[in-house]
């Protein structure tokens, strides 16, 4: 298993980017398979358990989002904190990283289930533009689907303003992530009833951010752990301590999603076993999980998180339509379609929606900076 970088993506012309970043971008992809995996398995479910098992286990992508998110924010953070308005121009750039494709995804997915006659109320798309959602039992999931995970993380971005004042190490990353697994327990003892009697409000005591903080904690941690090779346009050499870190958790991550449960006891360590992923995988980048294919699927994961609901929708009428049974056969083309499908749409809403967006962002900047030039005072 040899290492290989993601140049191979860009297309002629373009700037390639660096490959210290090549296995973040595989981390996303890697994680939004697992995404569309669960759900296409919720619709056509595997008839053989142990396939089941690790679909289902694939919803725990979201948490793979969240892990690589913590690590390139604390590295930005790294390189960024000293400019002039560093605090402006961190919201202006998360804000038009993720706003532009979303608000339309909310008035997309709003008019698509309406049109169902889902009846989605009014408040859920003004909660959602607010990005508040994630603070309500009855709007944090509903239009986009998986919304949650964008309240989350927007939420996520305003804390760690304050995170980054007084997190300089890997020490007090792990005080931080002792606060929030201890937030996590507290929070599952006060509302374990609730959880048990109400599944609205057990999905919102599972979605909310108190219950998903520390997983942005172990990324930070794993920050500090890779942040020499994170920095290093050439990955480590594939030493076999690296080699055998990988394949130990991955082989960990296989054995706990066939016995996955929703207890935190299971979800932390699982947590644990994918940042465990993420710092191998930046010292010892193999073939088979870092590549162009893993790369490109990582650079339009925000598009195919958003995009893949409505595909899988579409997938699932034709397949009905066609009489394609349930079995290993659907269950496994199904996902196949629903991949190509979607990341041929998210190609292009990565290319004419996502980028100009973050241009806009990066315009509002430049205008910040050229002000200060003509009046330093600013």
């Amino acid at each position: 298993m040899g290492s290989q970088t993601c140049e191979g993506s860009g297309s002629p012309g373009r700037k390639v980017p660096s490959r210290r970043s090549d296995f973040i971008d595989a981390i996303r992809g890697l994680a939004v398979l697992g995404v569309i995996a669960v759900h296409v398995g919720q619709k056509m479910p595997a008839p053989w358990f142990w396939l089941k098992q690790l679909m289902d286990a694939g919803q725990y992508g979201v948490q793979l989002f969240f892990l690589a998110s913590a690590v390139t924010l604390y590295n930005s953070h790294e390189h960024r904190s000293q400019e002039q308005g560093a605090t402006a121009k961190y919201l202006i750039r998360r804000f038009f990283r993720i706003a532009p494709i979303y608000y339309l995804a909310i008035l997309f997915y709003y008019a698509y289930f309406n049109a169902q006659e889902l009846k989605i109320g009014i408040e859920v798309p003004v909660a959602n533009f607010l990005f508040v959602h994630s603070l309500f039992p009855t709007t944090i999931n509903v239009a986009p689907p998986g919304g949650w995970s964008i309240g989350v993380e927007m939420l996520f971005y305003l804390i760690l303003l304050w995170v980054f004042r007084w997190v300089h190490n890997l020490k007090s990353a792990a005080a931080l992530l002792a606060a929030t697994i201890l937030l996590a327990l507290g929070a599952r003892l006060i509302t374990g009833n609730i959880r048990g009697e109400d599944h609205l409000m057990g999905e919102f005591f599972h979605y909310y951010l108190p219950n998903q903080l520390y997983v942005f904690a172990i990324g930070i941690c794993a920050y500090f752990i890779v942040k020499v090779p994170l920095n290093r346009d050439e990955p480590a050499k594939p030493a076999l301590g690296w080699m055998a870190f990988l394949i130990s958790s991955i082989l960990c991550l296989f054995v706990l999603s066939l016995v996955r449960t929703s207890s935190i006891l299971f979800e932390i360590p699982f947590a644990v076993c994918l940042a465990g992923l993420v710092v191998s995988l930046a010292n010892w980048r193999p073939n088979v999980l870092v590549n162009p294919v893993t790369c490109l699927l990582g650079k339009l994961s925000f598009s195919i998180y958003l995009v893949h609901f409505v595909m899988l929708d579409l997938s699932v009428g034709l397949f009905k339509r066609f009489g394609v049974a349930d079995g290993i056969f659907g269950t496994l083309s199904l996902f196949a379609v629903v991949t190509l499908l979607t990341v041929a749409v998210a190609a292009v809403t990565k290319r004419w929606i996502e980028d100009p967006g973050i241009d806009l962002g990066r315009r509002f900047i430049r205008q910040m900076d050229s002000k200060r030039e003509v009046n330093p005072a600013l």
